[in-house]
């Protein structure tokens, strides 16, 4: 199951806006792919689609 379940297609699409060629360039520097990544809403009061703020955290 989705982790938006309870909503079919909602949230899908989120990842194909990021763009991951610096933390490509990062991590063959260092040789190290590990890490996570998070992307957790903006917040805004009274607001509805909020944008993501991504972190890579290695």
């Amino acid at each position: 199951m989705r982790a938006h379940g309870a909503h079919p297609g909602h949230g899908d699409d989120l990842g194909e806006i990021l763009d991951f060629e610096e933390l490509s360039e990062d991590c063959a520097a260092d040789g190290r792919y590990e890490l996570v990544l998070t992307a957790p809403p903006i917040e805004f009061r009274r607001a509805l689609g909020t944008p993501i703020n991504p972190l890579a955290i290695k």
